[in-house]
């Protein structure tokens, strides 16, 4: 009798009970998502019907949630952050000090240290030269000018985001007139040209050729529009204090032994030059340090303060929702009495509560916004 081996297909039965399975899913992923959907809409219903208690809830956590965002941001942006150049640690700023006081450096000075001194890969000094006209555009307007040594790039370790930096024979006494312009001005006055050489703009009677733009957002010691070449009108007297003199540290040398070689030779230049400068020794103190000087602590106490204002704010509105909740006791029994669970209704509370946090962590962030902003 020959042997039956049967039928060799596989059985239907496992893919059947396989899409089974997956339409059961997709069938209690729908009643939870309309569930979820019916909740949201009788907790908006709820606020309408109490429009005092929703405005009171959304306004008290919007102010503990905007006044801990924005302190929160201030303390970051000044604090926390890192300074946006390379190695930012290695930047240092320089200052005179003279007959018990503490002055901005003069030129001839800053050039001393900069030919003498071997404690920095580069010096860079910046004359602030405040609100100028510039005109020679479609329309004339004020913009911050600053004078900046040639050696900004060595020492921020900016990268431009167009064209190149003055070159050595225009970073000279008398120098053809070329200037860096920021990149809001290079967008918003000259157009955004890619190609530089057509742009041109009038300062102080002459006219500017610009060869370079600085990358969004740059800042360094000034928000400056336009950055000339400070060689070209350099200062003559040594007790002229107009330069701000930074720095970045070569590599190996400590803040400490950069300090001890700056002061000996700032001394032996006070000989040297005698009365000609009032510099007697100098202060270097680390960029972010001078930066943020002593604001560290009110920043950390008024994000402090906001935290506690953000848990009370949390406390009341958590008493006002069990106080609530009290109220609508008679309303929970109705709809347990008509089948609900009590699972049920925590999801609904629970809605109504994340519906309210929401709204109020909405308003938080536009009122953090305008504070910050302001």
């Amino acid at each position: 009798m020959p042997e039956h081996h049967g039928d060799p297909s596989p059985s239907p039965r496992p893919a059947a009970a396989g899409k089974s399975a997956r339409g059961e899913n997709r069938h209690r992923l729908g009643e939870a998502t309309d569930g979820l959907r019916r909740d949201l809409a009788y907790g908006l219903r709820g606020l309408r019907r109490n429009p005092a208690f929703a405005l009171t809830a959304v306004l008290t956590l919007a102010l503990g949630i905007g006044a801990t965002t924005a302190a929160f941001s201030l303390l970051d942006g000044v604090v926390l952050r890192p300074l946006p150049f390379p190695e930012p640690e290695e930047l240092v700023e320089v200052r005179e000090l003279g007959e018990g006081r503490r002055f901005y450096p003069s030129w001839p000075n800053f050039e001393d240290w900069r030919d003498r001194s071997e404690s920095f890969r580069a010096l860079t000094a910046v004359q602030l030269m405040g609100l100028q006209p510039i005109l020679g555009l479609a329309d004339p307007v004020r913009v911050p000018v600053a004078a900046v040594s040639g050696d900004l790039r060595a020492t921020t370790g900016v990268t431009l985001t167009l064209g190149r930096g003055p070159a050595a024979d225009e970073s000279v006494p008398g120098g053809p007139p070329v200037a860096l312009v920021s990149h809001r001005f290079w967008r918003d006055r000259l157009g955004a040209p890619e190609d530089l050489s057509g742009a041109a703009f009038d300062l102080f009677g002459r006219t500017y050729r610009p060869v370079g733009v600085l990358p969004p957002h740059f800042r360094f010691l000034g928000d400056a529009d336009v950055v000339l070449p400070a060689e070209q009108s350099p200062g003559t007297v040594r007790s002229a204090h107009a330069y701000r003199v930074v720095g970045r540290l070569a590599p190996g040398v400590a803040l400490a032994g950069a300090r001890e070689e700056m002061s000996a030779l700032t001394r032996a230049m006070a000989e040297e030059y005698g009365g000609e400068t009032q510099a007697q020794d100098v202060q270097l103190t680390p960029l972010r340090e001078m930066l943020v000087g002593d604001q560290r602590r009110p920043l950390v106490l008024l994000l402090a303060a906001a935290g506690l204002v953000l848990m009370v704010a949390g406390v009341n509105v958590a008493s006002t929702l069990l106080a609530r909740g009290a109220v609508r006791s008679r309303e929970m029994a109705v709809r347990t009495s008509l089948g609900a669970s009590r699972l049920r209704l925590v999801r609904q509370l629970l809605v109504e509560a994340l519906l309210l946090a929401g709204l109020g962590g909405l308003a938080g962030t536009g009122l953090a916004w305008a504070s910050l902003r302001a």
